[in-house]
């Protein structure tokens, strides 16, 4: 963890960060470094993932890198809708415990389909947005940050799905990334999602 404490802007949580043996490197971005761990070898057929932050605003552009450089496929988000956009105060921390920072300004993807979001080196372009429930939403049918507002009487859904392009400017190549959003209704309290908010699946991830 010794590169990992070297860059303690970059950490959600001074005590949650990645083990250099195991960490993703970013050759091609100015530090290589980002909050983020390969995890493998979990049982013979279980497919390659990554552990990540839930991206700080200074590091989108360092997600959305390694999103293109890994060529995920598949984003899991284990924050709910009211999670990211809570604007309650946060708890006074403990004196050994970093201050777990607001995630309100922290919406890392696009909200309007005409509008791409650019970050370093990568354009990220929202295609369309679903629920579980399998109505189709339009990219502009949010709050402002990306999340679907229900209609009234429809089902509450139990996750988000959002197809997203990500074009890399250095190669570009665009891919196709797929992001769920799981509803309010896990039974993951907020610390714990934050602690460990995303997994990130590699092309030939079984999903």
């Amino acid at each position: 963890m010794s590169v990992a404490r070297c860059y303690v802007v970059k950490n959600r949580q001074q005590e949650v960060v990645p083990y250099d043996r195991n960490r993703v490197e970013l050759p091609t971005t100015k530090d290589d470094y980002i909050n983020a761990s390969h995890v493998r070898d979990l049982t013979e057929h279980a497919p390659r993932a990554i552990a990540t932050q839930a991206p700080l605003a200074r590091t989108f552009g360092d997600f959305w890198t390694m999103v293109a450089q890994e060529q995920v496929e598949t984003i899991v988000c284990l924050l709910s809708p009211d999670e990211m956009v809570s604007q309650k105060p946060l708890p006074k921390p403990k004196p050994h415990i970093s201050q777990h920072l607001p995630l309100q300004d922290d919406v890392y993807w696009p909200d309007d389909r005409q509008t791409p979001l650019v970050s370093a080196k990568c354009e990220i372009t929202l295609q369309g947005t679903r629920q579980e429930s399998g109505r189709v939403l339009g990219g502009g049918g949010g709050d402002g940050r990306g999340v679907p507002r229900p209609q009234q009487g429809s089902p509450t859904p139990r996750w988000t799905e959002r197809t997203l392009t990500v074009r890399s400017a250095d190669t570009n190549v665009s891919r196709v990334a797929i992001h769920l959003q799981l509803d309010g209704g896990s039974q993951v309290d907020n610390q714990s999602s934050i602690r460990a908010s995303e997994i990130s699946f590699p092309p030939f991830s079984i999903y």
